[in-house]
């Protein structure tokens, strides 16, 4: 029964690795990016143009504000759009 307890933590740890590996690797990373280009182009710029997004340089915070008052304004974006909208603008747009 010991022995089961402490294969159990590293069990997790090695999923967790993984998955965090699958998640930021280079494909997952530049696929996640040209959706939130694609979010950006169908939910953003329908009310402003998007020189006024590429203009503005925010750290990722900053970014994370500015949607949650869009959304606040009217922008319908689910928990997973929101993400990839976030990491987009903070990859392409961040200080």
């Amino acid at each position: 029964m010991k022995k089961k307890k402490t294969l159990f933590p590293a069990f997790v740890l090695i999923a967790a690795l993984g998955l965090s590996l699958a998640l930021f690797s280079p494909v997952a990373s530049s696929d996640a990016l040209a959706e939130g280009e694609n979010l950006l182009q169908n939910r953003c710029t329908s009310c402003h143009g998007a020189g006024k997004i590429t203009r503005a340089k925010k750290d990722r915070n900053g970014w994370e504000r500015t949607v949650r008052r869009m959304e606040q304004k009217g922008v319908q974006l689910t928990d997973a759009e929101r993400s990839l909208l976030i990491h987009y603008l903070a990859t392409s747009y961040g200080k």
